[in-house]
């Protein structure tokens, strides 16, 4: 028998602005169904993992009609005809439930990406905050916020992007934790200079793809060349407190030289800094990988078109990589550390980078 009330959902998709209010039952509800004493396969797995429609049959064998209400009421699924169908993604990463857009809009302009290889490659780089602020700038879904709040520090998470805040806070809701999330543009013209030297630890995963326009906000570069990543890097360095750690996931072209040294010219003289490089491409490879996801019938044309556009720029290689900062105290006559690893020659990982920061 299928659900007899069915509340007028207002999609968590078509949320822009307003604060996602979560209400504790809800907490409860996506906990029960989702949380990671259920099984999985289950179909509420199917629903919000594998984002596929399930029977209204077999859903209400599992959920009771005031779960279900509850999760049409705050616009998680609809009933459509005698299945149910989902309007949002969730992942559960550990103990954490993250909710992002289903993957068949990644297409729109402001599309909220969820948990992938980049996030959780940034994670694991991360010194785990043991005091102070934390600032996680372009926080998309919150999942890196949400990972660091297990460590009970104030976190502020900043996008431009009202979907991805309205989506971070539903997720800090869920999860029950206290994170602020604001509207900010840390790649704006002038640093938001009420931020400078605030903050114990900074994660930053900047839209640094070299796309020939700006279509998706959670990915494509807003500014030319590699200016988002060099950016970033600056913009890190300001907020850090002393003894502070930042941690970039970028982007940069090859100018000749060392790999390194475009990023070695962006790092502040006073900090220390440790590069990783994950990969280099060709604009043929570049492109290929950022469009994977497309349409057999439409590849090929996009494809050509970045290629086309990043020869007009002149990038013939493109550097893929990981900028960990240590800002330490100052100390009069003290010499900057830089470390640069290509990780295809050497292990490196969030305990590598941090005993190389701490000296």
């Amino acid at each position: 028998m299928t659900v007899g009330v069915r509340p007028r959902a207002r999609p968590l998709a078509t949320r822009a602005d307003d604060r996602v209010a979560v209400r504790r039952r809800t907490i409860d509800v996506l906990r029960d169904v989702l949380g990671p004493d259920r099984p999985d396969p289950s179909p509420f797995g199917d629903l919000f993992s594998r984002e596929t429609s399930v029977a209204a049959a077999i859903l209400e064998q599992v959920a009771d009609r005031k779960r279900i209400a509850e999760l049409i009421a705050l616009g998680l699924i609809r009933l459509s005809e005698d299945r149910y169908e989902p309007l949002i993604r969730i992942d559960r990463v550990e103990d954490v439930l993250v909710a992002s857009d289903l993957r068949r809009r990644r297409r729109a302009p402001d599309y909220v990406v969820g948990p992938g290889p980049a996030s959780f490659l940034l994670a694991r780089h991360v010194r785990p905050p043991g005091r102070g602020r934390v600032l996680d700038l372009g926080s998309g879904s919150g999942i890196q916020a949400l990972l660091l709040a297990r460590h009970g520090v104030d976190i502020l998470g900043l996008d431009v992007n009202p979907r991805a805040l309205a989506m971070a806070r539903f997720n800090a809701g869920i999860n029950g934790r206290r994170i602020a999330f604001e509207h900010g543009d840390f790649l704006a013209a002038e640093p938001d200079r009420t931020l400078d030297g605030r903050f114990e630890t900074v994660v930053a995963n900047p839209p640094f793809v070299l796309a020939p326009s700006a279509r998706l906000v959670y990915r494509d570069r807003p500014l030319p060349g590699d200016q988002v990543s060099r950016r970033t890097i600056e913009r890190v360095a300001r907020v850090l407190a002393e003894g502070g750690r930042g941690y970039v996931l970028c982007n940069w072209i090859d100018r000749g030289g060392r790999w390194s040294d475009p990023v070695r010219a962006w790092v502040d003289p006073g900090f220390d800094a440790v590069v990783v490089l994950l990969g280099t491409h060709a604009p043929a490879d570049y492109a290929a990988i950022w469009n994977r996801d497309l349409p057999p019938a439409d590849k090929p044309g996009v494809i050509a078109d970045w290629i086309r556009a990043l020869a007009a720029e002149g990038i013939g290689r493109i550097h893929v990589g990981l900028v960990a900062l240590g800002r330490p105290p100052v100390q009069m006559g003290r010499r900057r550390r830089f470390e640069a690893v290509d990780r295809a020659d050497r292990a490196i990982d969030g305990e590598t980078i941090e005993g190389f920061l701490a000296g």
